[in-house]
């Protein structure tokens, strides 16, 4: 992953956390649920993708056991739904 795109993705987890934190722990959402990439295709597999990895400069304006909405910089919104099994950590690959 590259310098610039690294900087968006621990902005965008800091503002996820300072206001979802709670809720989505008591929803039940996971490490891979947020930071989740395919082991061998991450940035390619959007089906095994975390939240935090599509917000890209965005904001999560709505959160729920099922999924998210997020407002992009654009102002489109993308409904999220939570990543199917088979993804590993982001920090379990080297190459993103």
């Amino acid at each position: 992953m590259m310098p610039d795109r690294w900087e968006v993705l621990l902005h965008d987890a800091d503002q996820f956390l300072g206001r979802w934190s709670s809720t989505a722990h008591a929803m039940g959402w996971t490490a891979l649920d947020l930071f989740g990439v395919h082991p061998t295709q991450p940035a390619r597999r959007v089906d095994v993708m975390g939240l935090l990895l599509l917000v890209q400069g965005g904001e999560v304006i709505a959160l729920t056991a099922e999924g998210a909405l997020i407002r992009r910089a654009s102002g489109a919104v993308l409904r999220f739904s939570r990543p199917s099994p088979g993804g590993v950590l982001l920090s379990e690959v080297a190459h993103v």
